[in-house]
């Protein structure tokens, strides 16, 4: 694996892990800690690796996205 996509994919393993926590992060925020500056093309990548979008991934563990409760 080159070195520059193995960076990568330790970046995206450390937003999914921020937006998995308690207290969850919004996208945006774990996003710009992991230095994913583009929120569109992180949102891209972070699908291709892990076949969610990463508001998909705070939905299903934390039931909201960007802390609005969702309707039952």
């Amino acid at each position: 694996m080159p070195p520059a996509h193995y960076m990568k994919v330790h970046r995206l393993n450390g937003a999914r892990n921020d937006l998995c926590c308690e207290p969850p992060m919004k996208v945006g925020d774990a996003a710009n800690k992991w230095g994913f500056w583009h929120l569109g093309q992180f949102a891209k990548d972070y699908e291709n690796l892990f076949g969610e979008l990463p508001s998909d991934t705070l939905r299903r563990r934390h039931g909201f996205v960007l802390g609005l409760d969702l309707p039952s």
